[in-house]
Order: structure tokens, then sequence, then C-alpha cells
């Protein structure tokens, strides 16, 4: 259950990464991990934890709602 929703979120977060206009490695800078760390989110390898969402839902311009999948993609 957890992998696909894993999956399910990595899938959403390289969406958003790509409309962004960010590479792996810029979106790592921003939330301060090594590049390692979004691929293994972006695969559903590695799931980020509360406080992590938060700072992707930032760097993303998104809903923390949304990365959680129960609201609209943009934040207000």
């Amino acid at each position: 259950m957890h992998q696909k929703r894993n999956q399910k979120l990595g899938k959403e977060l390289r969406a958003a990464r790509a409309k962004a206009g960010l590479s792996m490695t810029e979106l790592a800078k921003r939330l301060k991990v090594v590049p390692s760390t979004v691929y293994f989110y972006e695969t559903g390898k590695l799931e980020p934890g509360a406080h992590r969402l938060f700072d992707l839902a930032r760097a993303l311009d998104l809903r923390l709602d949304y990365l959680a999948g129960r609201v609209g993609r943009r934040a207000a």
C-alpha cells in the first residue's frame, strides 16, 4: 500500500518539478538535500517525512493538501 502511494506521490513531484522548470539538482539545493534524495522521492523508493513534504510544497508552489492527495494543485 505504501509503495503505490509513494509511486503516486513521486509522479506528482516529478511533474511539479518539471512544470516549475527545475532540475533534480536545483530542487535538491532548495531542499538542502543531495540530488539522489529527490530521485528516491520521485521513484517512490523513499517516502518524505512531514517536514520534508512541507519543504517540497513550498519549493514547488504546491498546497500541502495536494501532496497528501486531498485537494487542487497550486498554493493559495
